[in-house]
């Protein structure tokens, strides 16, 4: 017995000693868990997009519109950062003539691209009211343009979107919700050009049903510096010059 008990205590040492390690695997993955689509004008796409991987990943999505092999439109949604584990839903929007497509839906999640489609897109035409939303002003730089929509009645879900843009942008549509008559309201639509140049493009400002819709030309172009920023500027270089000045007299004063 005591031979056994000795044995026992030799041997739970060693157990202790050993070393357990559980290695989990790093991954990058996806899942479209949800799409649902509308086919009157505006179209809105609303996917729900899951991270399943085991890495934090700043996501986008884009759904890309074909009249037969001739890509017509692309909508994309903002970029987000996914934790892992979490879900985002993007709404997205197109202005699309009526007519029959074929859309493809992609996701970029972290450096890796999931394509899902093509799927056929009848587009029903609706006749909007016009002259109740209007698009009253404008101002871009090189990230982004800020719009500028008023309108005539109380109005809910209005969008607005960019219904003609270069085909290698990122351009982003944006949503006002709730506007009340004679209200302005402002929405920042996102963007990222390959190359900058002045650009005229068509904006749309809509009801989610379509019941009211404006379209303005818009010019973007890069932001001039306004005139109270040069005043800012050059108070600050004034300011920095007289600095170093009496800092200079200063010292030659104690050095005599």
């Amino acid at each position: 017995m005591k031979v056994f008990f000795l044995l026992v205590l030799m041997i739970i040492p060693g157990v202790n000693a050993i070393d357990v390690s559980v290695e989990i695997e790093e991954k990058i993955d996806g899942h479209l868990a949800w799409l649902n689509i509308s086919s009157f004008s505006p179209q809105k796409f609303s996917l729900t997009w899951e991270n399943l991987g085991s890495f934090h990943c700043i996501s986008r999505s884009r759904v890309s519109f074909f009249d037969e092999s001739r890509r017509v439109y692309t909508a994309w949604s903002p970029e987000v950062i996914m934790k892992t584990g979490n879900a985002v839903t993007w709404d997205i929007y197109s202005y699309l003539d009526p007519g029959d497509y074929n859309y493809s839906v992609s996701v970029y999640h972290c450096n890796e691209k999931y394509d899902f489609g093509p799927y056929p897109l009848i587009v029903r035409d609706i006749i909007p009211i016009e002259n109740i939303l209007d698009i009253v002003n404008s101002q871009s730089d090189e990230n982004g343009v800020e719009i500028s929509v008023s309108s005539s009645r109380n109005l809910e879900n209005v969008i607005v979107i960019p219904s003609d843009y270069p085909g290698t942008w990122i351009f982003e549509s944006g949503r006002i919700g709730s506007i009340r008559a004679g209200e302005v309201k402002t929405v920042r639509l996102g963007y990222e050009p390959i190359n900058w140049e002045d650009e005229v493009i068509d904006i749309v400002a809509t009801t989610e049903d379509g019941s009211y819709a404006a379209r303005r030309p818009v010019i973007l172009r890069k932001r001039e510096a306004s005139f109270d920023s040069l005043i800012f500027i050059a108070v600050m270089v004034v300011a920095v010059l007289i600095y170093l000045y009496f800092k200079k007299t200063s010292f030659l004063i104690w050095k005599k």
